[in-house]
């Protein structure tokens, strides 16, 4: 005899089968979720680390720009006071140097004959302006600054006739060089 099985064991089989795979793919579906936010969570509190260290950069900069424009102010206050210090101590070493210089020159002049109207110092330079009786007046007062130890060389620039009082004069422009030191 033959035996026939009616109960539907191949369609069991299917059934079986496709729960598996639902199974199977709801959990692969499940782990890939899972997956996808953990991965999301991790990028996320990384971003809001890396966000928090950005500001607390942002706030440490802005304290290191306040301290390098006090640093700058300083400094410029420092470099002002500097120049100061150096035009003092200028002042002070060439102090006496005018009194010298002023005592030389008018000690150089011919007595009556001579008259000083201009005298400038610039820097190793000495422009001295002035009205004498004659032409050989001007030359001694010349001469005797040559002679002189505060100047090194004496230039007549000018040198013309004038009347002062109807009497007759000449005025005359000297530049002279310094010695220095």
């Amino acid at each position: 005899m033959i035996k026939v099985n009616l109960l539907p064991y191949r369609e069991r089989k299917k059934k079986d089968l496709w729960k598996r795979q639902i199974f199977v793919a709801s959990a692969t579906f499940g782990a890939f979720l899972l997956i996808i936010a953990t991965l999301h969570g991790y990028i996320y509190f990384n971003v809001n680390g890396l966000e928090r260290d950005v500001k607390a950069a942002e706030g440490r900069l802005k304290e290191l720009n306040k301290l390098a424009a006090e640093f700058n102010s300083v400094k410029a206050d420092k470099d002002l006071l500097a120049k100061k210090i150096e035009v003092i101590n200028n002042l002070e070493k060439s102090r006496t140097d005018v009194v010298l210089l002023l005592n030389e020159v008018a000690r150089t002049i011919p007595p009556g004959q001579v008259w000083l109207v201009l005298l400038a110092e610039t820097g190793s330079n000495l422009r001295i302006d002035g009205i004498a009786r004659d032409n050989l007046a001007v030359a001694v007062f010349m001469n005797n600054l040559e002679r002189s130890a505060l100047i090194k060389s004496v230039d007549l620039s000018a040198s013309k006739q004038d009347k002062i009082a109807n009497t007759k004069v000449q005025k005359f422009v000297l530049d002279c060089s310094l010695k220095k030191g």
